[in-house]
C-alpha cells in the first residue's frame, strides 16, 4: 500500500465527521457562486478547486500544500473583490492581462470598503492579515512549515493535529473569503447551512459578532 492511500484510511476512520463538514462547505461555496459573471464569479470558481485540493491533499497526508491551497482562496476572492469594487484599478487591469502581479490587495481593499468592513477585515494587524501571514509560511515551505516539519518523518504519514490545522485553517479561509465576497458583493449572504463557521465553538466571540454586524444578522 502507498503511504498517501494509508493516511486516506487513518484520517477519514478518525476524521470522518470533519472530511464530511469540510465536503459540504465546498458545496455551500459553489452554491454561493451564484449566477452573477463579475469578477468575483471566476474568482470564486478557482477558489472552489484550491478548497477542494485543500480537502484531498489533507485526507492524504500533504498538509502543507493543504494550507497553502487556503492561501491561494484568499488571494483570488480578494482580487475578486477589488476587480468588483474598482475595475479600473490600474494593477489589477494588467493583472487580468497576465502583465501585473497581484497578490492580496488588502490596502486597496481598506481604502475602497466602507465601514464597518474596513475596520473590521482589512486593518493592519487585524485577524485576516494574520491569517494571511500563517498561510503565507506554508505557501513558502519556511523551515517550522514544511513538509517535513508537519510530517517528522520523509514522507505522508498520518499527524492528527496537522490535519486539524488544516481543518481550522480551511474554516477560517470560508470565513475570511465570505467577508470579502460581502464587500465586493454588498447584497451578498451567506449560505445558511454554512452559518457554523461563523459562530462558537468554531468561531470565537468576537468572530460572531464580527459576522453579524457585517451581514446583519
Amino acid at each position: 500500500m502507498h503511504l498517501p492511500d494509508d493516511v486516506a484510511l487513518q484520517t477519514s476512520n478518525h476524521h470522518g465527521r470533519r472530511l464530511k463538514f469540510m465536503y459540504r462547505l465546498w458545496g455551500d461555496w459553489i452554491e454561493a457562486i451564484g449566477d452573477d459573471h463579475d469578477a468575483l464569479f471566476d474568482a470564486m470558481l478557482d477558489a472552489a478547486d484550491c478548497f477542494q485540493s485543500s480537502t484531498f491533499d489533507a485526507l492524504h497526508g500533504y498538509y502543507r500544500s493543504g494550507l497553502s491551497n487556503l492561501r491561494a482562496a484568499l488571494d483570488l476572492v480578494a482580487i475578486g473583490a477589488l476587480g468588483n469594487l474598482s475595475p479600473s484599478d490600474p494593477v489589477y487591469a494588467r493583472w487580468k492581462q497576465s502583465t501585473a502581479r497581484l497578490v492580496f490587495p488588502r490596502e486597496q481593499l481598506r481604502r475602497l470598503s466602507g465601514e464597518p468592513a474596513s475596520t473590521l477585515l482589512f486593518k493592519q494587524g487585524g485577524w485576516m492579515n494574520g491569517l494571511y501571514d500563517e498561510l503565507s509560511a506554508f505557501a513558502h515551505s519556511r523551515p517550522d512549515a514544511s513538509d517535513g516539519a508537519m510530517w517528522e518523518s520523509n514522507g505522508p504519514v498520518y499527524r492528527p493535529d496537522a490535519f486539524i490545522r488544516v481543518f481550522a485553517g480551511q474554516t477560517a479561509t470560508y470565513v475570511a473569503c465570505y467577508h470579502m465576497v460581502k464587500v465586493g458583493r454588498p447584497s451578498f449572504t451567506p449560505p445558511r447551512k454554512s452559518e457554523a463557521i461563523f459562530l462558537p465553538p468554531i468561531a470565537t466571540p468576537e468572530g460572531e459578532r464580527m459576522y453579524r454586524q457585517l451581514f446583519g444578522i
